[in-house]
Protein backbone atom coordinates (compact mmCIF):
# COMPACT_ATOMS: atom_id res chain seq x y z
CA UNK A 1 0.00 0.00 0.00
CA UNK A 2 3.11 2.29 0.84
CA UNK A 3 4.38 1.84 -3.07
CA UNK A 4 0.47 2.57 -4.35
CA UNK A 5 0.44 5.75 -1.80
CA UNK A 6 4.13 6.67 -3.27
CA UNK A 7 3.93 6.13 -6.93
CA UNK A 8 -0.19 8.12 -6.92
CA UNK A 9 -2.87 6.35 -8.00
CA UNK A 10 -4.10 5.92 -11.64
CA UNK A 11 -7.43 8.02 -12.72
CA UNK A 12 -7.82 4.88 -14.99
CA UNK A 13 -8.27 2.44 -12.09
CA UNK A 14 -11.22 1.84 -10.07
CA UNK A 15 -9.30 0.95 -6.69
CA UNK A 16 -11.54 -1.00 -3.61
CA UNK A 17 -9.96 -1.83 -0.22
CA UNK A 18 -11.70 -4.50 1.79
CA UNK A 19 -10.77 -4.83 5.62
CA UNK A 20 -12.28 -6.38 8.75
CA UNK A 21 -13.16 -4.97 12.06
CA UNK A 22 -13.80 -6.37 15.44
CA UNK A 23 -15.25 -3.50 17.35
CA UNK A 24 -16.32 -5.90 20.38
CA UNK A 25 -13.33 -6.98 20.66
CA UNK A 26 -13.57 -10.58 20.45
CA UNK A 27 -10.72 -12.72 21.25
CA UNK A 28 -11.44 -15.45 19.27
CA UNK A 29 -11.34 -12.58 16.16
CA UNK A 30 -7.59 -13.46 16.04
CA UNK A 31 -6.69 -15.46 19.07
CA UNK A 32 -2.57 -14.91 19.12
CA UNK A 33 -3.22 -11.12 20.00
CA UNK A 34 -6.43 -11.55 21.71
CA UNK A 35 -8.66 -9.98 18.89
CA UNK A 36 -6.29 -6.89 18.12
CA UNK A 37 -4.30 -6.06 16.14
CA UNK A 38 -1.06 -3.93 16.63
CA UNK A 39 -0.65 -0.62 15.32
CA UNK A 40 2.71 2.00 15.02
CA UNK A 41 2.17 4.78 16.33
CA UNK A 42 3.46 8.61 15.68
CA UNK A 43 6.17 8.11 18.14
CA UNK A 44 7.20 4.89 17.21
CA UNK A 45 5.15 2.52 19.96
CA UNK A 46 3.11 -0.15 19.12
CA UNK A 47 -0.56 0.06 20.48
CA UNK A 48 -3.42 -2.47 20.04
CA UNK A 49 -5.99 -1.51 17.87
CA UNK A 50 -9.62 -3.12 17.03
CA UNK A 51 -9.65 -1.46 14.08
CA UNK A 52 -7.91 -4.22 11.46
CA UNK A 53 -7.81 -8.23 10.71
CA UNK A 54 -5.38 -9.21 13.50
CA UNK A 55 -2.35 -8.50 10.98
CA UNK A 56 -2.80 -5.21 8.94
CA UNK A 57 -4.69 -2.14 10.63
CA UNK A 58 -7.30 0.23 8.98
CA UNK A 59 -4.41 3.12 8.66
CA UNK A 60 -1.95 0.89 6.82
CA UNK A 61 -4.49 -0.47 4.51
CA UNK A 62 -5.68 3.18 3.58
CA UNK A 63 -5.07 4.85 -0.15
CA UNK A 64 -5.89 8.86 -0.54
CA UNK A 65 -9.66 9.34 -2.01
CA UNK A 66 -10.22 5.62 -1.52
CA UNK A 67 -12.75 4.77 1.07
CA UNK A 68 -12.50 1.52 2.67
CA UNK A 69 -14.98 -1.42 3.05
CA UNK A 70 -15.52 -2.14 6.01
CA UNK A 71 -16.76 -5.96 7.70
CA UNK A 72 -17.53 -6.07 10.74
CA UNK A 73 -17.10 -9.25 12.92
CA UNK A 74 -20.41 -10.36 14.31
CA UNK A 75 -21.02 -9.67 18.29
CA UNK A 76 -22.95 -13.10 18.98
CA UNK A 77 -23.81 -15.97 17.17
CA UNK A 78 -25.53 -14.71 14.35
CA UNK A 79 -25.96 -17.56 12.21
CA UNK A 80 -26.08 -16.07 8.55
CA UNK A 81 -22.47 -14.51 9.62
CA UNK A 82 -18.91 -16.35 9.42
CA UNK A 83 -17.72 -17.01 13.22
CA UNK A 84 -15.58 -14.18 14.07
CA UNK A 85 -12.13 -15.81 13.18
CA UNK A 86 -13.39 -15.66 9.31
CA UNK A 87 -12.50 -11.79 9.90
CA UNK A 88 -8.85 -12.30 10.62
CA UNK A 89 -6.42 -11.83 8.76
CA UNK A 90 -5.44 -15.37 7.73
CA UNK A 91 -9.29 -16.56 6.70
CA UNK A 92 -10.51 -13.24 5.37
CA UNK A 93 -9.78 -14.38 1.98
CA UNK A 94 -11.88 -17.50 2.35
CA UNK A 95 -14.60 -15.55 4.26
CA UNK A 96 -17.83 -15.71 1.54
CA UNK A 97 -19.07 -11.88 2.25
CA UNK A 98 -15.73 -11.03 0.64
CA UNK A 99 -16.26 -13.36 -1.81
CA UNK A 100 -19.33 -11.76 -2.27
CA UNK A 101 -17.87 -8.37 -2.07
CA UNK A 102 -15.28 -8.86 -4.92
CA UNK A 103 -17.88 -10.73 -7.11
CA UNK A 104 -19.97 -7.22 -6.84
CA UNK A 105 -16.96 -5.36 -8.06
CA UNK A 106 -16.53 -7.99 -10.73
CA UNK A 107 -19.85 -8.64 -12.16
CA UNK A 108 -21.82 -5.47 -13.92
CA UNK A 109 -25.26 -5.48 -11.87
CA UNK A 110 -28.03 -6.11 -14.66
CA UNK A 111 -29.70 -3.52 -16.40
CA UNK A 112 -33.16 -2.76 -15.63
Amino acid sequence: MQSLRTAGLRPDITYRVIVATNPAGIPGFFPWFGGKTWEIAGDGSYLPTLDGDGVVTHRESLLPGISLDVLQAPEGDEGHQPSPDQYCHVFLPKNPLVLDRILEYLVPAPRR
